[in-house]
């Protein structure tokens, strides 16, 4: 599973990391835990895996999406309830069009962590 410490794996937290790996490219392919972008890498999107005994900073992938367009902005945000329970979502832009590629699901008490991870898989070129 992927995590802050594994070499080749983000969090929906690293802005930066996000931005450079989607921006430019387009998401050709979606599966249920995949995205393709054009560049040939494969990302694999994990849940936050939280408590094993209580369920708690479980969070599932609802949600994958493709994005044809040149991607030119991402935006993540993190819509937490009172209830501690919410959604991680990820959304990108092109040219004034914008849409959800990335929803997770679950829920946290403030100790496990939230929202998804993403491993990267290169496949065809680097960069």
């Amino acid at each position: 599973m992927a995590n802050e410490w594994d070499e080749g794996s983000i969090s929906h937290a690293d802005k930066e990391g996000i931005e450079e790996l989607f921006l430019g490219r387009s998401i050709t392919a979606a599966t249920e835990t995949t995205l393709t972008l054009d560049n040939g890498k494969t990302l694999t999107i994990h849940g936050n895996e939280g408590c094993g005994g209580c369920g708690e900073g479980w969070y599932e992938i609802s949600k994958l999406a493709t994005f044809p367009n040149i991607i030119t902005a991402v935006e993540v945000k993190d819509e937490e309830e009172e209830s501690y329970s919410g959604n991680v979502r990820m959304f990108v832009y092109s040219e004034g069009i914008g849409a959800e590629v990335i929803t997770a699901e679950g829920s946290d008490n403030g100790y496990y962590g939230t929202g998804f991870w993403i491993e990267i898989n290169t496949t065809k070129e680097e960069g």
